[in-house]
């Protein structure tokens, strides 16, 4: 087998797994992805920052929570 073939297999696997976490992902998971990308844009770093990402998830599920009960 040659190098290329092993590495497309290899990209192939890891494509997948990449498209399975993303199908698992729960809409506060995706809403931390799109916090964290911003700070780490913005050069955010430490060891707190995914914890941060997902405080600001939380913060937009409660904001799209409160702009549904007010739509009712």
């Amino acid at each position: 087998m040659t190098d290329e073939i092993k590495a497309l297999k290899i990209m192939t696997s890891e494509m997948a797994q990449a498209k399975y976490m993303i199908e698992q992902a729960t809409l506060r998971d995706q809403f931390a992805m799109a916090a964290l990308t911003g700070m780490l844009a913005a050069n955010y770093s430490g060891d707190r920052v995914a914890k941060a990402a997902y405080q600001v998830a939380d913060y937009m599920i409660a904001a799209r929570e409160e702009k549904n009960d007010r739509q009712i």
